[in-house]
């Protein structure tokens, strides 16, 4: 049985949902709803494991690379307007 990892899975951290909401400060919802937006997209930010309805996992440091553009971006809009 082999299992191939890319490099790039062995160099972060990779957290359940439960795990990267409790490490990041950040309620479940507000993920979800992030995720649906698209502001987290699919294998940069998350994964999710075989099947549909199987869990996500999520790298912790490109959601929070993630949060923060999205912030610099609303930051910068506000000034702008």
């Amino acid at each position: 049985f082999l299992v191939f990892v890319s490099v790039r899975a062995m160099s972060e951290q990779f957290l359940s949902t439960t795990m990267l909401c409790q490490e990041v400060g950040m309620s479940r919802s507000t993920l979800d709803k992030l995720r649906k937006e698209g502001a987290l997209l699919p294998g940069r930010e998350f994964y999710r494991l075989h099947g549909r309805r199987s869990p996500m996992m999520w790298s912790k440091n490109a959601v929070i690379q993630a949060l923060r553009s999205r912030t610099a971006l609303a930051d910068r809009s506000a000034r702008l307007a």
